[in-house]
């Protein structure tokens, strides 16, 4: 197993929230902030934060996730009000201009947040992730009832529980996105929470909902389009994106992106590949 790195643990109240927040590297340093992806948390960048030069790394655990605290009861989890978050976050740091690299639905959450407000970006990095799936709007009206019925059913449901940590493990290695054993180690332990009986997820079940609301294809455009950052894009030959439909007929609009495809899965920047991918990222900040 690859040797943990150093790193400091810190927490930051915004928006009502406690936001747990995982750093490496100098305090001196530019910031970046780091946004893992749905069901994960900070630790999904424990191999990759140490391998990035010239930055302060603010892997931050989104709300419902991780450590960080829960959106208040009878609020449901839209993906914009992650951006308000950050933007609080940074702003309680103090931090006027930053960078971002995100991984899957963190990814989507930078392109929002990077289109919002060009004007505090630096650099934008993304694995995997780039925009929220999209739809027509006449579905509107359909999607925002099968939320609110989930939002009604949700308190009748239970977290599994697991009655070892090996277990909870091994679950996570055989998810919707399978990960080696040393990726879903780090993820799963600080994931987690003892209860009675054994141990359960601390994300909040309400992350497992439909949306209220997705982006139609002319919103998605348009945050692409209002970015200003110098960007780079990672995408996983064996990850989610490549094939979608949106994706192949937005060459245009992603031209003025760096973008690279590398070998691996979804999660390319926890397992073997992590080293292309700092790589990349590296070349990429130092304007290669």
């Amino acid at each position: 197993m690859r040797m943990m790195p150093t790193v400091d643990e810190f927490e930051v109240e915004a928006n009502g929230i406690r936001f747990a927040i995982c750093a490496w590297g100098d305090e001196g340093k530019p910031p970046l902030f780091a946004l893992h992806g749905w069901l994960d948390n900070a630790a999904s960048f424990h191999f990759l934060a140490p391998l990035l030069e010239g930055y302060r790394v603010l892997a931050v655990d989104l709300a419902g996730h991780g450590r960080s605290g829960h959106r208040a009861e009878g609020v449901a989890y839209n993906i914009w009000d992650n951006v308000a978050d950050l933007v609080a976050i940074a702003n309680v740091l103090g931090l006027e201009r930053f960078s971002l690299l995100g991984h899957s639905m963190g990814g989507i959450i930078c392109t929002l947040l990077a289109g919002s407000f060009p004007d505090r970006i630096e650099r934008l990095m993304l694995i995997d992730g780039i925009w929220p799936m999209v739809t027509a709007s006449s579905d509107a009206p359909a999607q925002l009832a099968k939320a609110v019925r989930g939002m009604e059913e949700v308190g009748q449901k239970r977290k599994t529980l697991y009655p070892t940590i090996e277990e909870a493990i091994g679950a996570r290695m055989n998810g919707l996105n399978p990960l080696s054993r040393e990726a879903a180690s780090v993820i799963t332990i600080r994931g987690l929470e003892a209860v009675s009986g054994g141990y359960q997820w601390r994300s909040d079940l309400r992350l497992r909902l439909p949306s209220m609301m997705r982006l139609t294809w002319n919103h998605a455009r348009a945050f692409v389009a209002s970015i200003t950052a110098p960007t780079c894009l990672i995408l996983a030959e064996q990850g989610i994106y490549l094939k979608r439909e949106e994706f192949v007929r937005s060459q245009e609009l992603l031209q003025r992106f760096s973008i690279f495809q590398l070998a691996g899965g979804h999660h390319l920047h926890m397992e073997a590949e992590v080293t292309s991918v700092a790589e990349r990222f590296n070349q990429f900040s130092a304007g290669a």
